[in-house]
């Protein structure tokens, strides 16, 4: 379809719009011809609506308003021929700029901006319910035509005209309708085609419009003429196993029935997985689907089946036919749709393939058990129709589809592929269908000429003619290979023999006399046999069974193609009729589900009515004609109607008919020319005319005694008449509410208020229909709805229910209320719904998946939909809302890291043997700074590392990180990406590091059986949840795709069985596992709030609690639903809904929740019972149940004072009486984030990373972690003549002293707090005496290691201080700013610090400095990535390499030199990642006792070891020279220093605030 891509606006006289085989003609810029001149050409049109000559509409005005033209300046007598020039320029830009404003209207359509078709009616609903300025839609109006191009014919086909949004203060236009005048006759299009599949059919094509990523409308054209469909793109979620649909789906689908191993068959329709029992003309569904099921495929063992959805990103669903519950949900990058799958054979159904509807059709297998992808392969450009396993070798696979057979064999995670070839046995065209013969290389596949083709491997070996006049459709194999079955477009079932070359049987089933009643032929899209029978789907919606005699009967029935929107219920009877686009009108018996008659119209339908005796059945058309038949019931398999009454006054389609409810001698008739035609019956004469409706009619009813008809139009207009005489009325709300209405089916009005949702269009909601105090409504989003009448007020409580995959078009309810019908417009499905009698007692919103249709409680119960109440300020704690605000998407990895596992056994011989320091290549000479009566030890190898210690807690965003394991003689708690198992005795620390960034929470399994099993959540684009063996560290499972950012919160249940998590992603997603197998059981999207928490109820699998920012929710899981009931507060508490933290739960179902204004509400089931006032002064973060007794533990921001302590409490069950508790190692302000209690003993985390224990009897407290608080850690430094002390600074604002010696390492040798002032840096003296600290001010102080009292203090710049170090002898010292500068201070002047000098030619931020060994030289490393080498004796550079390699440096910290030219990764073009800032090595240091290996600490959260000098690329080492890395570290690793001896390292984490401390192995 070939397209202008010439764009020179406003120049060209044709304007393509991209996408379609149509122009707009767009004429050349001068004003429009006046409207007299339009009159003559477009009223005939309008009136005939008929395409004419386009030539007549040239002139008018182009298709999209142009910007008032601007006023040239006009020549002025006798003016210069300066001015004359100046003139005519500002005339020329005001020209140009007017041309360019116009090509921008043009070219902001071209380029995608949001343009649909309309029909008029929709686009004034679109004018009088907008919030913008529009256009006037009017007919008086100029309109634009439409024109096609074919045969070098040019007609027109539609008179349009252009509706444009613009903002009144903005002036910008954002949307743009393109309205048929003509109203021209709507074509559903079925999902396929909304997926992107191209109609195959030679008269029909069909393209996309606007918005490329949004598509919910499409253009047709056939011949010369325009139709516009509108189709919902937001489908309803599950359904209800109440209601029985009747419909198969087989126009578009193919391969979708089948025999289970009871007999049943199993099929699928809308949204719905159907399993039908044969014998008791029973249904039960599977209602997990959010869209369309477009394939359906059967396990080998008969019992599960899976289906795949429509979908932007389409899931496959595989399930239980027995227990209708999902086994397996797979999901991932399967675009638009699922349109064909299968199950493996050879290895009992471990795998299953499916075909998506992406542009590729892309193969995708799966593990479906485990829900892994095993391999993807790109199908074909062209639809892929069937994917069938070879059943003798799961490793390959034939698809077929239009013009192509493809033969694949699964190579690791892809696929060979081999195509068909055809030689000379025939041609290449489209393959519908494909099975495997009785051996590996045999197979067939059925073809759109009739023949079955018969391959030997990927060669066609010959052909059966086994149809005749259309494409054979299905073929399946008999047990065993014994024989095949197929069915083609021609309606014959044949029966083959196992080489297929003898057709034992053929069935005719559509001249069968039970299909007569069908009333059309139609194809045969699936055919199985089983159980003595064959059972057939077609493509008119009917499943048939044929017996071993031939005789067929009908198992399944529905409408054809095309929306269905008229239902009627015979007045106290079980009969129904439908009408739809398929041109026929069906008569069901509502006791037996089974169509009893169907009969043939002239025309598609709309609406349909019975008269109140049954005697007669009214039908309106879509050309707005209708037609009153007798009802020949009695006649069943007539396919004819007698029509009593035919009138055709209305030119467009008739919406709504309705007898008069008495006597029947009326008929009122609403169209959508705005108009209710009231008719006589037995004169069949019009009586009256209702007018006044400003748009479309869309309902009717009449009064009990036939004198007020009630309108309602799709103006949202509510009018009354007089009948029959059609006079116009007013009525009040009181007198509408006492008026006796034979029916109710306005969606307008006081009454029914309640049923629109927020921020809803008028067309949302499509019908309702009300029976006694229950009024049924049917939306745009594919829900039935329940509510109380009348629903008075916004947004009245509801319960919805679904199956639907498309608009519900009405909703009717039987006589007696027992069974409501609803249809579904593009499903084109019949659904039948039972009432229960029964009344809940616990009002809440029904949720999907409910099973049957239940009365909504009373207005009288205080409950509503969601009853929370209305929020109410709460006050600011900054505490809360940073943790609200945190941006957890910089907290993630710029890229996925691979952690590398390396087993202690085998490292050695991974690193190999080093080599020797080498001095005259700049290499520092072995020196060791040890006391002076000390001998030197000899050189040692270092040759791996392992974690010894981490000192950290992250308390500062999360909460109930803490456990008590092993009969509390361990913690569990996590820092950093690990998770720390402490013995509280000895202090020794176990580590779970399989994390790929930071640990969000962890928490333990309380189930005796499972006690040693912990989980931990991550954060990540794709976060993982981790289930461990604490004691023996051992992963179990990971799960993944569950949420995104990260998950902040998780919890076991009772029986530890179930895992539920929450998500940090944007709907804050709430997902609940079944973790043993990796299976995501439900799930469900919160909201946009954050939620803090969710717990399961100690003694509960499938009750839950979650709470969060205005937010706590109790949910109930039902199979793969979770059910919610909002949390209810009633109003004579005088309470109102707070930001809840925190969750603890009592006995007889009682549960608490902390909120931030220090409350704690005390909920009896979903209810609050009462609220105990101010348990803490600020927020309540932790609550935590003791299983054994009962009692609960408080925690929150509180005051830290002995003589009346109130941080924490212990509660009894109730939460009536408490003991509180002084934690004197604390401050006084103390922030607890975490609780936890076992065996009298109390652990506590704090928001500053502490944790505390304490022991109820003696009311101690002790720290078992102390460590720096939130902020970077970037100042380490080991001591130079002690191997056991190391110091750190940090932006907690203070300097800490560590002392290895102490193995726990609870608690710091030493703290000094810097005033507020964070540090970036820290150094010892080559002495060990005295301590420099760089501060963010530009200052530093020089402190007395023993005292640490501030022995100097300088500031001579206002920059940070980067970096800070001592000379050898200790006379110098140091110090470079983020500024560039470098100040050398001579130590030995005093306190008074004199600056020696300051180092000039430094560009950018100092990042490390060294020394040389005879304190003559320095090294500067910058952040522009250059090593300058200075000479302190006269401060100017040495520039002579060759001086420079002759330096011997006294320890060695620089990233940059060819000595340390390996430790930087290469990219794949071979250069240094330092070249382009990726992967960016922050420190680094060489071990000052052997000088043969460098630690580097770099942006992805490694410590790495290499051999020193590592002067060749790290891409050019031999394998047994490769380098060591060390994961652990969350965030960017800032330092890394090697102890005086080489016995350990030790690294700081930038973001995660923790040290590691790490064992060097040596040899």
């Amino acid at each position: 379809m070939a397209q202008s891509t010439n764009r020179t606006y406003p120049e060209t006289t044709m304007s393509p719009i991209p996408g379609l085989p149509i122009y707009w003609e767009k004429p050349s810029l001068h004003p429009p011809t006046p409207w007299e001149d339009w009159t003559q050409v477009l009223q005939p049109a309008i009136q005939a609506k008929e395409g004419f000559n386009f030539r007549a509409l040239l002139g008018a005005k182009p298709p999209f308003p142009y910007p008032p033209a601007p006023e040239m300046e006009e020549p002025v007598q006798g003016e210069s021929p300066q001015h004359e020039t100046q003139r005519e320029g500002r005339n020329k830009r005001a020209q140009t700029e007017w041309e360019n404003e116009c090509a921008k209207i043009y070219q902001r359509v071209d380029s995608g901006s949001p343009v649909s078709f309309v029909s008029r009616k929709t686009a004034e609903e679109i004018i009088r319910n907008g919030d913008g300025n529009w256009t006037t839609i009017d007919h008086r109006r100029p309109s634009y035509n439409l024109v096609t191009f074919s045969n070098e014919k040019i007609e027109i086909v539609g008179i349009l005209n252009i509706m444009v949004k613009t903002d009144a203060t903005t002036n910008q236009q954002s949307e743009f309708y393109i309205v048929d005048l003509l109203d021209r006759d709507i074509i559903g299009l079925d999902m396929m085609n909304r997926c992107g599949v191209k109609l195959t059919t030679a008269t029909l094509e069909w393209c996309r419009f606007h918005s490329r990523s949004d598509l919910d409308r499409f253009v047709i054209r056939r011949g010369a003429g325009l139709y516009f469909s509108h189709l919902d793109s937001t489908p309803g979620v599950g359904c209800p196993g109440s209601l029985d649909p009747q419909r198969y789906r087989g126009y578009d689908c193919r391969n979708n029935v089948f025999l289970l191993s009871s007999g049943e068959v199993v099929y699928h329709v809308a949204a719905l997985g159907v399993v039908y029992n044969r014998k008791s003309h029973s249904q039960r569904f599977y209602n997990g689907h959010t869209d369309d099921i477009l394939s359906l495929a059967m396990h080998p063992n008969k019992d599960i089946v899976a289906t795949g959805q429509v979908g932007k990103w389409a899931s496959v669903h595989v399930w239980d036919c027995a227990t209708l519950k999902c086994v397996s949900l797979l999901r991932g990058d399967m675009a638009k749709g699922v349109c064909a799958l299968d199950f493996s054979s050879e290895d009992a159904g471990k795998k299953l393939a499916a075909v998506s509807l992406d542009d590729h059709h892309t193969v995708h297998v799966w593990d479906w058990k485990r829900g892994e992808r095993l391999a993807t392969v790109r199908g074909h450009k062209d639809k892929v129709l069937s994917v069938k396993f070879n059943p003798f070798n799961s490793e390959k696979l034939l698809i077929v589809g239009i013009k192509h057979v493809k033969f694949l064999t699964q190579v690791g995670g892809g696929f060979t592929t081999k195509r068909g070839t055809f030689g000379t046995v025939a041609k290449l065209v489209t393959m519908c269908c494909a099975t495997y013969g009785n051996s590996e290389s045999l197979c067939f596949t059925g073809a759109e000429s009739g023949l079955v083709y018969v391959w030997n491997d990927n060669v066609l070996a010959r052909t059966v003619e086994a149809h005749v006049g259309g494409p054979c459709f299905a073929v399946s194999a008999v047990t065993n290979y014994e024989g095949f079955v197929t069915g083609g477009k021609d309606g014959r079932v044949c029966l083959w023999n196992e080489s297929f070359d003898k057709n034992l049987r053929s069935y005719e089933v559509f001249c069968s006399e039970a299909l007569k009643i069908t009333g059309v032929k139609a194809s045969l899209r699936a055919v199985r046999i089983g159980h003595g029978v064959i059972v057939a789907g077609t493509k008119n919606g009917e499943i048939v069974e044929i017996d071993k005699g031939g005789n067929v009967s009908i198992l399944v029935q529905g409408h054809q193609e095309g929306e269905i929107w008229g239902v009627a219920v015979q007045k106290g009877g079980d009969l129904i009729a439908t009408v739809s686009d398929d041109k026929t009108l069906k008569l069901w018996d509502l006791k037996s589900y089974r169509m009893v008659a169907n009969f043939n119209l002239k025309k598609s339908a709309r609406c349909v009515d019975f008269s109140p005796n049954g005697q007669y059945i009214a039908v309106g058309f879509v050309d707005g004609s209708f037609a009153v038949f007798g009802n020949p019931i009695g006649e069943e398999g007539s396919s004819e109607l007698v029509a009593v009454v035919e009138v055709h006054h209305r030119k467009e389609e008739i919406s709504d008919v309705k007898f008069s409810p008495e006597s029947a001698k009326y008929i009122a008739v609403g169209s959508h020319d705005n108009f209710v035609d009231i008719y006589n019956i037995n004169s069949e004469k019009r009586v009256g005319v209702c007018k006044g409706a400003s748009s479309y009619i869309t309902h009717l009813d009449w009064d009990i005694r036939e004198k007020l008809i009630m309108v309602t139009s799709g103006a949202k207009e509510l009018l009354f008449f007089e009948a029959p005489r059609g006079k116009r009325v007013s009525l009040r709300n009181d007198v509408i509410e006492s008026t006796v209405w034979a029916t109710w089916t306005s969606v307008i009005g006081q009454c029914v208020e309640g049923i629109w949702p927020p921020r809803c269009d008028v067309t949302d909601i499509n019908a309702c229909c009300r029976v006694n105090d229950l009024i049924a409504t049917g939306d745009d989003f594919g829900f039935v709805k329940l509510f109380n009448f009348p629903a008075k007020g916004k947004f009245a409580k509801f319960k919805q229910y679904s199956g639907h995959s498309a608009h519900v078009t009405n909703v009717r309810w039987t006589s007696d209320g027992s069974k409501l019908v609803s249809l579904g417009g593009a499903d084109t499905a019949v659904m039948v719904w039972r009432n229960k009698n029964s009344i809940p007692t616990v009002p809440s919103e029904t949720p999907r998946g409910q099973s049957e249709l239940s009365k909504v409680p009373s207005v009288d119960s205080g409950a509503s939909e969601v009853s929370f109440g209305d929020s109410e300020p709460e006050g600011y704690d900054s505490d809360v809302q940073k943790e609200i605000s945190i941006d957890f998407d910089s907290k993630i990895y710029p890229s996925s890291r691979e952690v590398l596992r390396k087993s202690e056994k085998n490292e050695k011989e991974r690193f190999g043997k080093s080599s020797n320091a080498i001095v005259s290549r700049a290499v520092p000479k072995v020196r060791n700074v040890v006391a002076s009566n000390s001998q030197k030890p000899p050189k040692s190898e270092i040759v791996g590392l392992e974690l010894q210690h981490v000192i950290g807690y992250r308390g500062f965003d999360t909460r109930n990180n803490l456990h008590f394991v092993n009969d509390s003689k361990d913690i569990l708690y996590h820092a950093a990406a690990v998770c720390i198992v402490q013995n509280l005795s000895t202090g020794e620390q176990k580590f779970y590091v399989e994390h790929s960034d930071d640990v969000l929470c962890v928490t333990v399994c309380q189930f005796p059986k499972l006690k040693h099993v912990a989980a931990s959540g991550q954060v990540g684009l794709k976060p993982a949840v981790h289930i461990w063996d604490h004691s023996t560290l051992d992963t179990i499972a990971i799960l993944n795709d569950g949420h995104s950012r990260g998950v902040c919160h998780l919890d076991f249940s009772s029986s530890g069985r179930y895992l539920c998590t929450v998500g940090l992603d944007s709907d804050h997603t709430l997902v609940v596992w079944k973790w043993q197998e990796a299976l995501r059981v439900c799930s469900v999207a919160t909201g946009p709030n954050r939620v803090f928490a969710a717990q399961f109820r100690p003694d509960s699998d499938s009750l839950l609690v979650s709470v969060g920012v205005k937010h706590v929710s109790f949910w109930s899981v039902a199979g793969d639903t979770l059910l919610p009931k909002k949390a209810h507060i009633p109003a004579a508490l005088g309470h109102k809904k707070q930001t809840m933290l925190s969750i603890a739960f009592g006995t007889d179902n009682l549960t608490f929740t902390g909120a931030m204004s220090g409350d704690i509400y005390v909920w009896k089931h979903h209810v609050l019972s009462r609220v105990v006032s101010k348990a803490h002064k600020g927020p309540v973060f932790s609550l935590f149940t003791t299983l054994k007794d009962g009692l609960i533990l408080s925690a929150g921001k509180d005051r830290n004072v002995k003589e009346s302590p109130s941080a924490v409490k212990l509660w009894d069950s109730e939460m009536k009486r408490c003991k509180a508790f002084y934690l004197d190692c604390c401050a006084r302000q103390v922030i607890i984030k975490a609780t936890c209690r076992a065996n009298g003993l109390i652990l506590l985390g704090s928001k500053d990373s502490q944790v505390v224990m304490i022991e109820e009897k003696r009311t101690s407290c002790s720290k078992v972690v102390d460590a720096h608080a939130e902020g970077e850690l970037n100042g380490l430094a080991t001591h130079p003549l002690d191997a056991n002390l190391f110091v750190s600074s940090s932006d907690d604002s203070t300097v800490r002293i560590w002392d290895m010696n102490n193995l726990k390492l609870k608690e710091c040798a030493k703290t000094l707090s810097l005033g507020g002032l964070a540090s970036r840096c820290v150094a010892y003296s080559a002495d060990g005496e005295l301590l420099a600290v760089g501060l963010n001010n530009g200052s530093f102080r020089v402190l007395v290691c023993s005292t640490l009292q501030t022995w100097s203090q300088k500031r001579d710049r206002a920059t940070p201080i980067q970096t800070i170090c001592f000379s050898p002898d200790g006379s110098k010292l140091a110090v470079g700013s983020e500024g560039g500068c470098v100040d050398v201070y001579n130590v030995g002047g005093g306190p008074s610090l004199p600056r020696d000098l300051s180092l000039k030619g430094v560009k950018d931020a100092v990042l490390m400095m060294d020394f040389s060994a005879d304190n003559k030289f320095i090294q500067v490393v910058s952040g522009d990535y250059r090593r300058q080498v200075f000479d302190l004796g006269t401060a100017v550079e040495v520039m002579d390499p060759d001086i420079v390699d002759s330096i011997t440096w006294a320890a060695w910290t620089s990233i940059i030199g060819d000595e340390v030219e390996g430790i930087w990764p290469r990219l794949s073009d071979g250069s240094s990642s330092k070249s382009t800032q990726g992967d960016l090595i922050n420190s680094a240091h060489v071990n000052p006792r052997g000088v043969n290996r460098i630690a580097t600490g770099d942006d992805s959260g490694y410590v790495k070891l290499f051999p020193f000098p590592s002067s060749e690329s790290s891409a050019k080492q031999s394998e047994d020279d490769q380098l060591l890395q060390y994961p652990g570290h969350s965030a960017h690793v800032t330092s890394v220093r090697f102890t005086m001896n080489d016995s350990h390292l030790v690294s700081s984490g930038g973001e995660d605030s923790c040290l590691f401390v790490w064992k060097c192995a040596s040899v």
